[in-house]
């Protein structure tokens, strides 16, 4: 089982760094995490690491939002309960089924898309038998596919109305995905 934890460290030059402040501890969970800065206060959002072997009871696995209202590593500057976006339990797709990380968001850079938060993340597909895999492949008279533990994919998700408000209730998330 993962044993994840996030820390924050400073530095004013890339060489020399400040003492570590644990952000989110191993119960949390968090294995990635993005921030950005968003009229005037500050916006992250976090991932667990995936289950890329299948392992059974693994943590539950999606993509949390958190706001600041400054660059802060001390966790109690940040959203008290973050707020789900993507529940990866819930009826997944095979190619993010396994959990998703790497989260990079922005916003809108148009008037019509604004409020809109765009959260790019690698999505880790479901478990596959590799060995029926590969027999498949050579009945088509098709290469076995190289030996590997998991298959990658890149995938976005819009959310319209998060750059709206502060709270849950207000963001337009819908009850569902906040936890």
């Amino acid at each position: 089982m993962p044993d994840y934890q996030l820390e924050y460290v400073e530095s004013p030059d890339g060489i020399h760094w400040g003492t570590p402040e644990i952000m989110f501890t191993t119960v949390d969970g968090f294995f990635d995490n993005a921030v950005i800065a968003v009229d005037g206060h500050y916006e992250m959002v976090v991932a667990r690491g995936t289950n890329l072997h299948g392992t059974p009871n693994f943590p539950e696995q999606g993509l949390w939002w958190l706001r600041s209202p400054k660059p802060s590593g001390r966790r109690s500057d940040w959203t008290d309960h973050p707020v789900r976006l993507l529940n990866s339990e819930v009826e997944p797709l095979p190619w993010f089924a396994n959990g998703g990380c790497g989260p990079a968001f922005h916003y809108g850079d148009t008037e019509a898309d604004r409020d809109t938060m765009y959260i790019f993340f690698t999505g880790t597909r479901r478990k596959i038998n590799w060995f029926a895999h590969a027999v498949r492949r050579l009945l088509r008279g098709r290469r076995p596919p190289v030996p590997s533990p998991f298959h990658l994919a890149t995938g976005r998700i819009e959310i319209p109305g998060m750059r709206v408000g502060d709270r849950p209730e207000q963001i337009g998330v819908p009850a569902d995905r906040r936890e």
